[in-house]
């Protein structure tokens, strides 16, 4: 399977319509309702898993890699609409492929922000070590840089690449890693 290539599983009703919920934004998915949909998901794919139903290993973790970083976003735009952003999309973004990479260089705000990085040396194009860049709003730079380890294995030590290292000991992200 390619990494762009997506695959349908079909989710139990509550945990499917919360998930919509959160995406179509008719109600806002409060942490609570994050942290459920999360754990009804996880449960679900176990129990598929287990099961030996049609699903590989490789497309059940696609599945939770895919719900970590959808509920990773819903609960960051949460966070930015708690605090008072009535346009928090303009100020997350997702930088972990190169697609994502490339678009919010082209990004009014954002794009600014990671032009300078790059002169700057601090992050490698096009993969800066991340899976989310969020935007000061204030004074356009970087507030936060989110790397999502979700796993659908009972891992114990989750890895770190070369360039999550890179970013995160950063001087200059330190502290927004």
């Amino acid at each position: 399977m390619s990494p762009n290539q997506r695959t349908s599983v079909i989710l139990p009703a509550s945990t499917a319509a919360a998930l919509s919920r959160a995406r179509t934004q008719e109600t806002v998915a409060t942490t609570t309702e994050v942290s459920v949909v999360r754990s009804r998901a996880v449960s679900w794919l176990s129990g598929i898993h287990r099961r030996g139903s049609s699903v590989s290993t490789a497309e059940y973790i696609d599945k939770v890699d895919e719900f970590g970083m959808e509920a990773t976003y819903q609960a960051e735009l949460e966070r930015l609409r708690e605090e008072g952003c009535s346009d928090p999309e303009a100020y997350v973004h997702r930088v972990h492929t190169r697609a994502c990479y490339e678009e919010v260089r082209d990004h009014e705000v954002a794009g600014d922000v990671l032009r300078e990085l790059e002169a700057r040396d601090v992050i490698t194009t096009p993969y800066p070590g991340f899976h989310f860049l969020v935007v000061d709003r204030d004074e356009s730079r970087v507030e936060r840089c989110i790397e999502v380890k979700p796993s659908g294995t009972n891992t114990r030590r989750p890895s770190i690449s070369w360039k999550e290292w890179k970013s995160a000991s950063n001087m200059d992200l330190r502290d927004a890693y």
